[in-house]
């Protein structure tokens, strides 16, 4: 039977089936869900001559593991919880893939070297991934990497120049002990060409990163909050609200983060004829920050609380002056009244939480404020 106009086959969960769908049935297969196929042991070579086939969902298959043939005009795959050992190098050829999805394959072992030659990947999803150890170089135009809980010891120095990288999880490596430091040539490509609308970076559970890797990880995260700070000084309405998060381990507040203070709430006065474009904020002499923490939902997380915070005001003299001196301790924030003689443009917040677990009572959370601002969570 050949049914030339099914551009989509869900063959999801089948027990029975012993045959898997041939190119010349369905010549033009779009899209195709084989998850949790309990008998594919392997995919046939004629697999790859499926002309249009762009989506193909292999996850779940517990006796896959070897994949030999893959449709010439693939753009999103996933191989999750499959016994995948490696991939073929014929990949690196598949030039219009876009997502790969290779999540809790605890067999894989290696990626194949001319990975880099994908222009168009921009999600590569390897959480999960416990016996890789090593990464080849990537695609310059990824935006999502996930490396949580492998067994990498070190980040790639060309990760500092995947300009378009925009989340990045490295939490649960307890291996890795090293992070590159991102150059301002970087940074600046970012402003031009990029604007940062969102960041989210996390290094939680990552024991064994050494100072260094610390500090390339502050720099980097003062640099995005400098970068923020640039965007929103540009004049035109800005139709996403900038943010950046920051996950890593310590309980030490940075020092340019010059308003800190114990527990979880913070006041702070705002220098004179400082100007807001905001109308609810044109005559405001104090700024008041809550600060509660969230989970990944953004729902209350209630075994933990906020034991210290930190403000860091940015104003827009300092963005664009911080992004033309190399990151190092940064010189936003030297906020006290008296080094702001003349009328001061609105502030842009950032901000630090830090949070420990206790087991004693909860204090009721405040209503959240939406604000520009960025979070650092360690």
């Amino acid at each position: 039977m050949r049914l030339e106009k099914l551009i989509k086959l869900d063959l999801s969960y089948s027990e029975q089936l012993t045959q898997l769908p041939n190119p010349c049935q369905f010549p033009n297969l779009e899209s195709l869900n084989l998850e949790s196929y309990s008998s594919l042991l392997k995919v046939p070579s004629y697999f790859q001559n499926f002309d249009k086939l762009t989506t193909v969902n292999l996850s779940g298959n517990s006796n896959l593991k070897n994949l030999t043939a893959i449709p010439q005009g693939i753009k999103s795959l996933s191989l999750e919880d499959s016994r995948i050992e490696e991939l073929p190098p014929i990949i690196g050829s598949r030039d219009k893939l876009v997502s790969l999805f290779l999540m809790n394959c605890k067999g894989l072992k290696n990626l194949p070297s001319n990975l880099h030659k994908l222009q168009f990947l921009h999600q590569l999803n390897l959480h999960g991934c416990y016996s890789l150890d090593n990464l080849p170089a990537l695609p310059t135009n990824i935006t999502y990497l996930s490396l949580n809980g492998t067994a990498i010891e070190q980040v790639p120095w060309q990760i500092g120049d995947l300009t378009n990288l925009q989340t990045l999880d490295l939490g649960n490596c307890r291996r890795l002990k090293t992070v590159p430091k991102i150059s301002m040539p970087v940074a600046q490509c970012l402003l031009d060409y990029n604007p940062p609308s969102f960041g989210e970076f996390t290094f939680m559970n990552s024991v064994e990163l050494d100072e260094n890797a610390r500090s390339h990880i502050m720099a980097y995260a003062q640099l995005r909050i400098l970068l923020i700070g640039a965007l929103l000084a540009r004049p035109g309405p800005h139709h996403e609200e900038p943010n950046l998060i920051v996950c890593c381990l310590g309980n030490e507040i940075p020092k340019w983060f010059n308003y800190q203070s114990e527990g979880s709430s913070l006041s702070i006065k705002l220098p004179p004829k400082w100007e807001s474009g905001h109308p609810c904020l044109h005559n405001a002499t104090e700024a008041s920050f809550e600060f509660y923490p969230l989970g990944f939902l953004m729902n209350p997380v209630h075994h933990c609380y906020v034991k210290k915070c930190g403000v860091c005001l940015m104003y827009a003299q300092d963005s664009s002056a911080g992004l033309d001196q190399d990151v190092g301790e940064p010189k936003v924030g030297e906020s006290s009244t008296s080094q702001r003689p003349r009328e001061v443009s609105e502030p842009r917040g950032s901000r630090v939480v830090i949070l420990h677990e206790e087991e004693a009572e909860e204090e009721p959370m405040p209503e959240r404020t939406r604000n520009n601002n960025s979070n650092l969570l360690f």
